[in-house]
């Protein structure tokens, strides 16, 4: 099975080849950015269960009913806490990227754009 989806995904990767012409070092940045890529895009759908597994109250746990917290009983405090949680942070998340917008497009103005790109790149990257 691993060997079909090995063949597979070679076959997409010559596809693209085929139909983009970037030099070969673009291609290697190509193939690390598009997960990261997807990673960030979908990353929204991960917060929720991992703040869930973060919610303390004093209500005990029941072997029953699992509440998504290992320190918590209550689901409906569990849920309704990580959903103001999950709401913080991506308002956090994009007041940053309004912030971010005007300095790196200064900086794209006076260093290039290919500079900060690849910066941006390094930046997620890590």
């Amino acid at each position: 099975m691993l060997d079909r989806i090995g063949a597979k995904l070679a076959e997409t990767v010559a596809g693209l080849k085929s139909l983009y012409v970037l030099p070969p070092t673009i291609w290697t940045a190509f193939i690390i950015y598009f997960p990261l890529g997807f990673i960030n895009v979908s990353s929204m759908k991960l917060y929720l269960p991992l703040l869930r597994s973060l919610v303390v109250c004093d209500t005990l746990v029941s072997e029953e009913a699992y509440s998504g917290s290992l320190r918590c009983g209550d689901r409906n405090l569990v849920i309704s806490v990580a959903l103001q949680q999950e709401a913080w942070l991506v308002g956090v998340k994009l007041i940053c990227r309004m912030l971010s917008g005007p300095i790196l497009g200064g900086l794209c103005d006076s260093h290039g754009r290919k500079p900060v790109l690849m910066l941006s790149i390094g930046g997620i990257t890590v």
